[in-house]
């Protein structure tokens, strides 16, 4: 067991990870773990932009009130105001900073997306939105000497005592070797879950690891119930698809089904910019009633060369699949995109454990409720990792060493069960799509929870290997994600249940699940 001694731990290395760091080493020597590299984030892929209020005639109200009513009355009104508040301060400070937004004519070039009331998205790099933050926050950290970064890491196992955190266990997924991180501070901001749906737009580390991470340690859990489907994802006859980002619509794209015939106009009065529950959930009745798989998005009568160059990344997914949009319409289904709950947490990032935060899309921050307002996502990682350090720099210093015999805690690692651990993932991702997608009911439900018992009664499980302990925390995050879904007994945002189609004022509280699937509940 090799030791390591740090100030600060960051656990995930997206953008709230990488800003953290950025701000955590002005306090202290810092560790990033990530069980990828610092470019393999929904962060990076990221082709929204970024909210904040820009505009003379927007203003922060408006902001504020557009991301409640996506919330649908779910959200922590205070967590908003901070986040929308703050943000645009942050946004302000990194543009001084050297980050540079896409312009026209010498002013900040702003977008409109599902939900919002004004143009106030920022773009950078066309739709590189995520991955032109990544960039900038990795130039300011890659030679700072305070910044250590530990690629093909898995953090396994959190060390705490008397519900403080002093570090954690890892281990290096290329050599086998086993790690002790310890330190006062931890940070987790290992992303979402959406990944472990078979249709989805997210990278395969996706699998929401820092969650179950923090879970198994003790930590609440909320709104694990709550994924959001973006409305707007290529389909093809292979399953390949990829991510057709909502600034297409908010530059005049529209939906149509398989007759030409727009559907959007009668059910939202914001149409095709309506928020993403509604549009996601209507183009699935659509498919199903029509039966043919997707509908269509059309670009054919907007500025070929404008289009082509704004969205140029999906212009040329697209080419490459046989489609030029300029000339014919995009086959689009909704997909798995992004994690509404995570890691439960105060206005500072911290959880019910002393010493450990969660931000980013792991976190629970109570500024999305029921559904995100598209473009929040880069915004809430960037003002939550910033809340985060500045919460905890005042406990800054190495941690004590954990009071265990450190080798008892080793993991290793046994190519067998590589494939019994994807064998397993593959089944599960199907069987997500088919029972916790856009529309759920407690058959479906049920009948996932039985599936999850017959695949656990078949394998003997190992805690100290890294496959078989990685398979048992993947079928408890199912099982956590599952077990939300039957106790929201209502439709609420991006949660729809055919058996409890309408909302319902009595289920207007935060589902909490902790150690032990203990379920309880919170108004705050």
């Amino acid at each position: 067991m090799i030791k390591k001694n740090f100030d600060y731990i960051i656990i995930g290395s997206g953008l709230a990870g990488l800003f953290a760091a950025h701000k955590a080493s002005k306090y202290g020597k810092v560790a990033i773990i990530t069980k990828s590299s610092v470019t393999e984030s929904n962060s990076f892929y990221a082709q929204g932009g970024i909210a904040c209020v820009i505009d003379p005639v927007d203003d922060l109200p408006s902001h504020i009130n557009d991301t409640l009513i996506a919330g649908r009355d779910l959200c922590d009104e205070k967590a908003v105001k901070i986040l929308i508040e703050e943000g645009q301060q942050i946004i302000k400070e990194i543009i001084d900073e050297g980050m540079l937004f896409d312009q026209s004519e010498g002013e900040l070039s702003l977008g409109l997306e599902g939900g919002h009331s004004f143009k106030r998205i920022l773009h950078a790099q066309g739709n590189s939105t995520g991955k032109a933050l990544v960039e900038f926050v990795l130039g300011k950290i890659s030679e700072n000497k305070n910044i250590s970064v530990f690629p093909n890491f898995l953090a396994y196992k959190l060390l705490t005592e008397n519900n403080v955190c002093k570090g954690c266990f890892a281990i290096n997924l290329r050599t086998g070797e086993n790690f002790y991180f310890y330190s006062n501070s931890i940070i987790l901001s290992g992303g979402g879950y959406s990944g472990l749906f078979k249709r989805n737009t997210n990278p395969e580390t996706a699998t929401g690891d820092a969650i179950i991470l923090a879970y198994n340690a003790g930590c609440d859990l909320s709104g694990m119930e709550f994924t959001q489907f973006h409305p707007t994802a290529f389909s093809s006859a292979n399953g390949k698809t990829f991510l057709i980002s909502e600034a297409v619509r908010g530059e005049g794209a529209f939906l149509t089904d398989k007759s030409g015939q727009r559907f959007m106009q009668n059910i939202h009065p914001l149409a095709d910019l309506a928020p993403r529950d509604v549009v996601a959930k209507e183009i699935f009745f659509k498919i199903k009633k029509d039966n043919t798989g997707f509908v269509n998005l059309n670009l054919q009568h907007l500025d070929g060369n404008v289009t082509k160059n704004r969205f140029k990344n999906i212009y040329e997914e697209a080419i490459g699949m046989g489609i030029d949009f300029t000339k014919e319409p995009l086959p689009v289904a909704p997909a798995a995109h992004y994690s509404i709950g995570g890691i439960k947490t105060d206005y500072f990032a911290q959880t019910n454990i002393k010493g450990l935060f969660a931000c980013g899309e792991c976190s629970s921050t109570g500024v999305h409720g029921a559904n995100r307002l598209a473009s929040n996502s880069l915004l809430e990682c960037l003002v939550f990792s910033n809340r985060a350090v500045e919460k905890n720099k005042d406990l800054t210093g190495s941690g004590n060493n954990y009071n265990l015999d450190l080798n008892d805690e080793k993991m290793f690692i046994n190519p067998e069960m590589r494939q019994t651990f994807f064998e397993v993932k593959q089944t599960t991702s199907i069987l997500l799509d088919k029972y916790m997608g856009i529309v759920r009911n407690y058959e479906g439900m049920q009948k996932l929870l039985d599936q999850i018992k017959l695949i656990e009664e078949k394998i003997e499980f190992n805690p100290s290997e890294y496959f078989s302990n990685n398979l048992k925390n993947h079928l408890n995050l199912i099982k956590i994600m599952v077990l939300s879904a039957l106790e929201r007994k209502e439709s609420r945002g991006c949660h729809f249940r055919e058996d409890f189609s309408d909302e319902n004022d009595n289920e207007l509280s935060q589902i909490i699940i902790s150690k032990d699937f203990k379920i309880t509940r919170y108004k705050g």
